[in-house]
């Protein structure tokens, strides 16, 4: 996965500026000691006072498609660019992002990770922990039991049928096929259609899609 990974990016962080701000950036190699012996680094240096835009990009501005680097610093009009996320290091057809991503404060992934770096509105950076990342909602108006139902992970296809996962527009795919699960159509606050083994995701809402196995699914009829 290290040589695909030099060829396609999935998401990555884009320095954009002004001309007379793009001699404040500077490119830079380290030499760090790790555990599996020492390693050069590559990164980009910059001050956070300076007029510039760092912000993530998806591959053609959707979950879990590919794209090179170069297209997608070029179509946005940076200046610098660098890799935000990897692919699935233990399977070589799952070209889908690991950890959290956040865009102007809404989640657009969320699987694998237990910390992210997030951009403040100063540029200053944060890490956290997504650990405490919940996706719940309710149905009827209530958010408690029986009405209360959660979904572990966001746009990232299931590795297991005991998965329950939100897919929203930002999906790479809004056709989804998983076989033996059910899937419950959001448009607007309403559900619209609960739907076996596949399902289109609506312009203006969501899909929940969950397996056969999970013990506290929702149940709507």
């Amino acid at each position: 996965m290290v040589k695909r990974a030099g060829l396609l990016t999935l998401v990555l962080y884009l320095f954009l500026l002004p001309v007379s701000a793009v001699y404040a950036l500077e490119q830079q190699s380290k030499s760090v000691s790790t555990s599996g012996g020492s390693r050069t680094v590559q990164y980009i240096q910059f001050h956070p006072n300076e007029s510039l835009e760092l912000r993530p990009v998806f591959a053609n501005n959707k979950v879990g498609q590919t794209e090179s680097l170069a297209s997608m610093a070029k179509r946005t009009g940076a200046v610098a660019a660098i890799n935000g996320t990897f692919f699935n290091a233990y399977d070589q057809k799952d070209l889908q992002p690991m950890g959290a991503v956040m865009i102007d404060g809404t989640f657009l992934h969320l699987r694998g990770g237990p910390t992210s770096v997030g951009i403040k509105t100063d540029n200053t950076l944060s890490f956290a922990s997504t650990n405490d990342v919940k996706i719940r909602g309710g149905i009827n108006g209530s958010r408690v039991w029986p009405n209360n139902w959660y979904a572990w992970f966001m746009n990232h296809e299931p590795n297991s049928q005991e998965e329950i996962v939100v897919f929203t527009t930002a999906f790479r795919n809004h056709n989804l096929s998983f076989p033996g699960f059910t899937f419950i159509v959001v448009t607007g606050d309403t559900v619209t259609a609960i739907r076996k083994d596949s399902a289109t995701i609506p312009a203006n809402g969501f899909v929940i899609a969950y397996g056969p196995p999970t013990t506290y699914a929702v149940s709507l009829s």
